[in-house]
């Protein structure tokens, strides 16, 4: 058992902790892109985009607290096709956070955004609801 490729004997728990983490952030990624639909709508500054950005950059440490605890070692014994399938759900919140952040330090311009609204509504409203339904027929 010592020898077996990527499994700590002393930490058989990490996994689904990391799991767990992941989760979450896709559960607060989905509810973005419903709320994103919104942000769009509304004039949104640089500071309240860097506001709102920093807020799920919070939300995103507090809830990995007990995951950044043993991040190193996790991640000298997990494989990294195995660490992209295990945080791959999280690329909603990782799309807004890096989007809000952008325009809050002013990599793009909001202004880029307002003019493909519509656009980017139906692509973030549309998510959601391809979300509810998979989440739907998998219930």
């Amino acid at each position: 058992m010592q020898n077996a490729p990527f499994i700590d004997p002393r930490m058989p728990w990490f996994e689904s902790l990391a799991e767990k983490y992941s989760s979450n952030l896709a559960k607060i990624g989905k509810g973005l892109f419903w709320g994103g639909g919104a942000i769009f709508l509304l004039p949104l500054t640089q500071w309240t985009a860097l506001g709102l950005g920093a807020i799920l950059m919070g939300i995103a440490f507090i809830l990995g607290r007990a995951y950044n605890q043993h991040v190193d070692e996790f991640i000298k014994l997990i494989s990294l096709p195995k660490l992209i399938r295990l945080f791959a759900p999280t690329w909603r919140f990782l799309l807004m956070t890096t989007l809000l952040i952008g325009v809050g330090i002013g990599l793009e311009e909001w202004s880029f955004f307002a003019e493909h609204k519509q656009m980017l509504i139906t692509l973030l409203v549309s998510g959601g609801m391809f979300d509810m339904g998979l989440q739907a027929f998998a219930e």
